[in-house]
Parts: structure tokens; sequence; C-alpha cells
């Protein structure tokens, strides 16, 4: 069954008529890269899954996992495409073919050689997929990793679905959409087939950010959020991160109003070393609130610690950590929740019942001298003294698994992954997080202490 609202949604995206272009531009609409031109058959369903991150020339290398072999039983190898994309046209296409539990490292520069683009557009094909796997009418997990002008990896992001109905954008109030105050940084705003080189935090299409030092380094890469429109009462949340020892290191809190769908918010902030609360600060904020630990507190806090925050939301708003050095801006994620109370400066878990399991991933830069740490954020699963959690390290040459016993006696357990590894596996590797027993939030954070790079994203499922 054809759907008609789609099908003059397509007709409209296809015409070049004068009075629609003026119309667009009058209510500030773009015309988005289209599904259909890599996938003819836009209007049925395919066995086809696609997704698409930023694009910077000479900085950007792209890492596809075959999740689909190891999560899926799809044993057969599937064919990919990869698109460069430049004002909605396709530059250049590449055709490989990925394998049962590979790993896929690709440097966009050495298939598209110095050509410019925007976006990276990526498509995996097996009849044995799922229809619309992972809604979106098919949505592909892969990474975008960007190096700085010595080639170290500096930032990471997860890509976004591309839908069918994903043809017009309208610049507008988007949640995370944020600059660090530092003149030397530059703030692109990405959306599938072009970009927006603007500097300011009002208005934005909805799709990535990426900050730009005057070397062009992509410093931080993240996507953007819709608007929290939720009519629901607002609830308090408990979120945190883990700040590693490395010298001068003061990361930035960020918690947007518009994410949390409320303009004035009271917060508490806290340190926590040593299994117990070293240090509190309440603060009363109006609209986006954006605040260094040292600024939070009076005082720099020796690394390393664990920092928590605990704010109202309507469901549910993030609150972000954005790693800094000095005047030195990192990469960025958000926080995860935590179900804990806080009693005579001591974290208490809320037990909570758990219908869930989790099998997520990430990829680990492991060519480069990097730290590699998992931020596992753990609950209290009720009738459970602990929670079963499987590690798999693997790419093509070699497959490694450590089981733990996760215990709920502190709200975030820090697992090294060198310590797991032990120089077994030399190349970059997939780590999966797999448990029977709960769905384990995560996010990876991968740090050089000598050039202070840090690189983090969460992980995800596919």
């Amino acid at each position: 069954m054809i759907n008609c609202k789609l099908f003059f949604k397509n007709l409209i995206h296809k015409s070049n008529n004068n009075l629609i272009k003026k119309y667009l531009i009058k209510k500030k609409t773009v015309k988005t890269f289209a599904r259909y031109n890599i996938d003819k058959k836009a209007l049925e369903y395919t066995k086809k899954v696609v997704g698409w991150v930023p694009y910077i020339k000479n900085r950007t290398d792209i890492k596809i996992f075959n999740f689909f072999s190891i999560n899926y039983n799809i044993r057969k190898p599937i064919s990919g495409k990869i698109f460069l994309i430049e004002k909605n046209e396709i530059i250049k296409q590449h055709d490989f073919i990925l394998f049962q539990e590979e790993l896929k490292e690709i440097k966009c520069e050495n298939i598209f050689d110095n050509l410019n683009g925007s976006s990276i557009i990526v498509q995996l094909e097996s009849n044995q997929i799922k229809s619309s796997h992972g809604s979106h009418d098919g949505h592909l997990r892969f990474w975008g990793c960007y190096k700085n002008q010595n080639g170290n990896y500096c930032s990471v992001t997860h890509s976004m679905p591309i839908s069918f109905n994903d043809l017009f954008l309208t610049k507008q109030t988007n949640s995370r959409d944020y600059n660090i105050n530092n003149n030397e940084i530059k703030k692109i705003n990405f959306y599938p087939g072009g970009r927006n080189d603007y500097n300011t935090d009002q208005f934005s299409y909805y799709g990535f950010n990426i900050l730009l030092n005057k070397y062009s380094d992509p410093l931080s890469a993240w996507h953007l959020s819709p608007k929290n429109k939720s009519t629901e009462s607002d609830k308090n949340y408990l979120q945190g991160f883990y700040c590693p020892d490395i010298r001068n290191i003061d990361p930035y809190v960020i918690l947007d109003n518009i994410e949390t769908g409320l303009n004035n918010n009271k917060i508490q902030c806290y340190i926590y070393k040593n299994d117990k609360i070293d240090k509190i600060s309440i603060l009363e904020t109006n609209n986006k609130f954006t605040k260094r630990v040292s600024e939070i507190f009076s005082e720099n806090i020796k690394p390393p610690y664990f920092f928590f925050i605990s704010y109202s939301s309507k469901p549910i708003g993030h609150s972000h950590v954005h790693y800094a050095f000095d005047d030195r801006v990192a990469d960025q994620v958000h926080m995860h929740e935590c179900n804990w109370e806080i009693k005579n400066k001591k974290f208490f878990p809320i037990e909570i019942i758990s219908k869930k399991n989790c099998r997520k991933f990430f990829i680990v830069n492991n060519e480069q001298n990097y730290d590699n740490l998992i931020m596992l954020h753990v609950d209290k699963v009720l009738n459970k003294k602990f929670c079963n959690l499987k590690i798999r390290l693997l790419n093509k040459e070699k497959e490694m698994i450590k089981n733990l016993q996760i215990s709920s006696d502190q709200p975030i357990k820090i697992i090294d992954l060198n310590k797991i590894n032990n120089d077994e596996i030399n190349s970059s590797y997939v780590v999966q997080i797999e448990s029977y027993d709960y769905n384990f939030s995560a996010s990876l954070i991968s740090f050089c202490k000598n050039e202070k790079i840090l690189v983090t994203d969460h992980f995800t499922g596919g």
C-alpha cells in the first residue's frame, strides 16, 4: 500500500519549483539528503539498514562492526555501501563486504581522496536482516572517529538513522546545542547532506554538533536531541560520571533546560571519593547550566573522582559531561541514570525489578597509546546479590571473554580494558557487554595522558 503523505512529501522534495524554494527558505527549512537516492524502493520496506555521521575531510575514519553475525545469527557475509554526500548529492560511492564478526575500519581519505563532503552514509543489505530493523525503516549503528592534525583520535560519535520520511529539516531550538566559551572553538551543525557553519546556541538543524579548534581538529562530536515537550510531571534524577586521573583535567557539566523541559532547577552536585561523598554543592539554575567542576565547588578537584548531579526533569532529560583540560576542550557524553539515594553522605541503592537484559558494544582504539575504561552504571536488582556480566573483546584475529560478578556497592564501577586485554589483542577491537540479569548503561573513556586527549561515547545496541 502506498503511503499517500510520504508520496506527496517525496513529490515536493523532488520539485525545483521556485515558489516552493522561496517558501522553504522563508520557513528556514532545508531539503536533506533523501534515502530514496540510495534506495529506489523508497516506499517499500527493505532488508537494509542505514546510518550517517558527519564528515570532516582528512580527519574522519569510520568503524563498522558486524553485530548481525554475533547477535542475530546472520552467518553469511553482508554487502555494504559507503556514500560521501555533499549538498545532497552523492559525490562518491565505495562498496565492501562485511564478514562475520568483522570490525571494518576505513580511513575515508583512502577511499574518497581529497574530495569535499559533509556526510558519510553507510548501508548494509542482507535478505536475513529483519525489515525495518531498529525502526526508522532500518537503522544501522556504526561510528565516526575523528582525528587531530597529528593523526591521534580526539572524538567519536555513533551514527544516526535516516528514514524514508526524513526529507526536510526546519532550523529550530534543539537541546544539547551549546558551545564552550572559547574564541578559538567553532561549532558546526551537521545534518544529512549538509552543514551549517554557525557559532550561536539559538537555532540548529537536527543532527550533530562538532567543535573544531583553529587547526580544524574535531575536538568533540555529539548528536542533538529534540526539545523536551513532555506533558508529564517532572521527576528527580541522579546521574553521574567518572573523572580519570589526568593532570589539569576540569570537566564542564551541562544541564540544558531545553532537554529537561524546566527553565529553573535546583541541583545538588557531589564529589564521590573513597566510597563516600567528599563534597556537596547546592545551586539554583536558570535556563542552560554550563559550569566546570572547579566552578561548582569553588576549588580545583584532584582526580580521580566520581561526580554526581541530582536535578529535576520531565522524563527523561540527560545531563552531560564535557571533558576539558585547562583551556583545551575534549570530547563529551551524556550521563546515565543512577537508581541510588543519599543518606549520611553515602550512596544506598534503590532496589529495582529487572525485566531486561543487555548486549551492547563499542569500539576500542588499541593502536595508539590510550587507556581504555568502561564506566559501568550499577543498580541493585531485586533478589539478586550480584549481576553476572560478560565482557567480550573481539576482532577478526582473536576473541577474549571475561566473566564478572557485579555487586551494588557503588553506583559506578570502572573496568580497565587494558588489564583485561593484557596486550593480547594488538589492533583495534570491539568490546561487548552482555548480561541476562540487567540492562547495564555504560560509556567508554579512551584517553592519552601525555597528549591530553580524551575520547568518549556511550555503548549502544544495534
